[in-house]
């Protein structure tokens, strides 16, 4: 069984949805248009950089249908303990634009949080059930 595939959900009882691999998140194309660009649309409907930390934890009703490209399954970590800083200034860095507003003014390698912004954001974007190719 393919666990990439373009035409919606397979007909069986599990729909597995694939999370970006660490090779994925340090591509700036990849970085850029899957994770960077979704997370400013989403965050216009935001109030906060804390509200992110109560949005992101949609990825826990998912629990048990998230696996990594080789098919294993993806355990989400506690989203404390990933974005430690309680007011998630990170967020609010990670959001910023560079000079010309088409690209992030810096480029995170924190990929487990990167990870859950991209997951995050094809959850709300695309619904349970989309989980096209992602790029190389």
């Amino acid at each position: 069984m393919s666990l990439l595939w373009e035409d919606g959900p397979m007909n069986d009882a599990f729909h597995p949805i694939i999370v970006a691999a660490d090779f994925q998140l340090v591509q700036k194309p990849f970085y850029i248009e899957r994770v960077w660009k979704p997370a400013r649309a989403a965050n216009k409907n935001l109030p906060s950089s804390v509200a992110w930390l109560n949005a992101l934890e949609l990825v826990y009703s998912y629990h048990g249908k998230l696996r990594h490209l080789d098919g294993s399954e993806y355990d989400v970590p506690e989203i404390d303990a990933i974005f430690v800083d309680g007011e998630n200034r990170w967020m609010r860095n990670f959001l910023e634009a560079d000079a010309t507003g088409a690209a992030p003014r810096r480029f995170s390698r924190q990929f487990e949080r990167l990870r859950l912004i991209e997951l995050y954001c094809r959850l709300i974007e695309r619904g349970e059930w989309w989980n096209g190719p992602i790029p190389a």
